[in-house]
């Protein structure tokens, strides 16, 4: 038996947040912690731990790729090699380069596609067992 899995989702985007959760509850054995904004997800990861990470990262902040840094430095509760998802339009050369050194899993291209983001939480969260689906 699998134990829940807990992941982070900081996604601006109320509806596509919302969509996610609601499909990745029903797939996965899965604890989501939803956020819209870079301050709350930084406050989160201080205080709890998460398996994985799935971050929305803005054109023109890179409040969250400082997220991932401290994490990667031990800074934050969440593992350090927790694993972590990255939504953006595809970086310029500086972002991928501290995207490589930052060891993201992987990078879900915009637009984005709720299937993409469900398959980065494959690596993050146990799928659930089909006795355990509700009709």
């Amino acid at each position: 038996m699998h134990e829940t899995c807990s992941v982070l989702l900081l996604e601006p985007d109320y509806l596509l947040r919302r969509t996610v959760v609601a499909a990745a509850r029903s797939l996965f054995d899965v604890d989501i912690t939803e956020t819209s904004r870079y301050e709350n997800a930084d406050a989160l990861t201080r205080s709890h731990r998460y398996q994985g990470l799935i971050l929305a990262l803005d054109d023109d902040n890179d409040q969250v790729l400082t997220l991932v840094q401290k994490l990667r430095a031990g800074e934050l509760l969440p593992a350090h090699d927790s694993p972590v998802a990255l939504m953006c339009y595809e970086p310029d050369r500086r972002r991928a380069e501290i995207i490589t050194a930052l060891n993201v899993q992987r990078i879900i291209i915009k637009p984005l596609k709720v299937r993409l983001i469900l398959g980065a939480m494959t690596t993050m969260a146990p799928a659930r067992s089909p006795r355990a689906r509700v009709a």
